[in-house]
């Protein structure tokens, strides 16, 4: 907070990225940027894999009962799109961190798409998790 003469002005808060010297932010760029890659890929992979799987089987038929397996699976694709969008921004911080990479614009996006990658790998997770229990309920 700010007081100036008798009004009082609230400062914005700056991206915790913003605390950490140049050099930092630069390898935190370089180091999200081939994690959320990887990560990616494997998703893609996973997704991949459900949606192909053959539904005439009892145990896929099981699995794709309900709600819970379609939720999954958007679930994966919009981690998809936020790790996506999280290794581009990295990439970018990396590469232009003099230009944008050191902006607190662009530091508090990129941080909102970290904790969104964050989240929805951790739904995923849990969607996975419980999809698997009914399955194995089931039996």
């Amino acid at each position: 907070m700010v007081v100036v003469g008798e009004h009082l002005f609230m400062s914005k808060p700056r991206p915790a990225l913003a605390r950490l010297s140049d050099t930092d932010q630069i390898d935190l760029y370089k180091q999200i940027a081939p994690i959320a890659g990887s990560a990616l890929g494997f998703l893609l992979a996973s997704v991949a894999i459900l949606v192909s799987l053959d539904p005439k089987r009892p145990i896929v038929a099981d699995l794709r009962r309900g709600e819970a397996f379609s939720l999954l699976i958007a679930n994966l694709l919009a981690a998809c799109l936020w790790l996506l969008l999280l290794s581009i921004f990295s990439l970018v911080g990396w590469t232009f961190h003099s230009s944008c990479g050191s902006s607190d614009a662009f530091q508090s996006v990129f941080e909102v798409i970290g904790y969104a990658a964050v989240v929805e790998l951790l739904l995923g997770g849990f969607f996975f998790g419980y999809v698997t229990y009914k399955v194995a309920k089931h039996d």
